[in-house]
């Protein structure tokens, strides 16, 4: 039973997500980020930038699976199927952001104002697009 339900999962996944203009816009917000960081990153503070942004990268990961699963938000185009979560968001945009904002904002009055405008800024887009909150159905 549950290898029908991935397999239907996948083809449906296939047949109406992949090389979609949202699957596409999902993988263009994946890469982007990374060669903006591999571009500007500081690198005789490489390490504990990545370190930083390794941390970042579990906590989004974890709250977002979190609020996936207890049904706060849903996906309806995945970038890869199985998934819950959103990996434009948790894996490259919002770590990117941040580890730029940990090197350039090097106060901590700086760099917490850095991160509440980058809290502020991807709290509404792009997932207003691409984010559904789950229907209730009576």
């Amino acid at each position: 039973m549950q290898q029908k339900a991935a397999q239907f999962e996948l083809e449906r996944w296939i047949g109406s997500e992949v090389f979609t203009w949202p699957w596409w816009f999902l993988l263009a917000l994946f890469l982007i980020p990374w060669f903006v960081l591999f571009k500007l990153i500081d690198r005789s503070r490489a390490y504990s930038i990545w370190f930083f942004g390794l941390i970042v990268l579990i906590i989004t990961s974890f709250t977002d699976d979190l609020g996936a699963e207890i049904g706060a938000w849903v996906y309806p185009v995945k970038l890869v199927p199985y998934s819950l979560i959103g990996f434009p968001y948790d894996f490259s945009m919002v770590p990117v952001a941040q580890m730029l904002i940990f090197q350039y904002f090097r106060t901590w009055k700086s760099f917490s104002a850095g991160l509440l405008c980058q809290a502020l800024a991807t709290s509404f887009e792009p997932k207003i697009t691409l984010v559904s909150s789950p229907r209730t159905v009576l």
